[in-house]
């Protein structure tokens, strides 16, 4: 069925195919090593992009100068992006990348124990609209009253018993695969502004409303680049 090596983009993620973690509330997914497939599912792939188009396959660098500036990569087929117009000078004087906004960090690696260990590859803008999502889904598993049969309420329970061990080292939790479960989805913005993303591990309105503060923002970010 694949004759070729690397034909089979499933080949290329941590776990088997049927066993793939998605961000709480959306179809994202949020493991190590799935890429490919995202790359194939993005605008870019059905555009015929592989990742050899933008990769070397021998030294995996970045072509077009991208290891010394991303947005070098990028602009080889976006010039036009490649503008105060477009991300604003706010953001080109603290030298944002494209990658910073459309290439969150958001995969998990289970196997290094690491938290946000790789970017999105499916290129789309992930919203703070996209975050509340898993907020709002998440929230009631955390609160007295949860079902106790329900999974995510046991998982819920297990994470406050590290609750420590799970947060206060944030890149590298005690048990990543575990520890996560209650995360919630990197977005476009959290990266720089983080004061309107949720502290991890913690449900409450006055969290949740810096979500919503995001929201705001990005709406008018949106308008101002019209």
């Amino acid at each position: 069925m694949f004759p070729n090596v690397g034909d089979d983009l499933t080949e290329f993620q941590g776990s088997a195919p049927y066993n793939v973690s998605y961000w709480p509330g959306t179809k994202i997914r949020r493991q190590i090593r799935t890429h490919a497939l995202e790359l194939a599912e993005s605008k870019h792939g059905k555009a015929g992009f592989t990742c050899v188009t933008c990769h070397d396959p021998h030294s995996q660098k970045l072509k077009f100068g991208g290891d010394e500036d991303s947005d070098k990569l990028c602009s080889s087929c976006h010039a036009e992006k490649d503008s105060d117009a477009h991300k604003l000078k706010a953001h080109n004087a603290v030298d944002i990348k494209c990658t910073d906004c459309h290439m969150p960090w958001m995969k998990h690696a289970g196997g290094r124990g690491h938290r946000y260990d790789g970017r999105s590859h499916s290129w789309d803008l992930l919203t703070p609209t996209d975050s509340l999502k898993g907020f709002d889904l998440l929230r009631p598993y955390t609160e007295k009253g949860a079902d106790p049969d329900a999974q995510l309420t046991k998982d819920w329970q297990s994470i406050q018993a590290i609750k420590d061990l799970c947060y206060d080292n944030f890149n590298y939790p005690i048990n990543v695969v575990g520890c996560v479960k209650f995360d919630i989805l990197p977005n476009a913005c959290s990266s720089c502004h983080t004061d309107e993303f949720p502290t991890p591990g913690v449900f409450t309105d006055a969290e949740r409303a810096k979500l919503e503060e995001g929201e705001k923002r990005l709406e008018t970010f949106i308008k101002l680049t019209k």
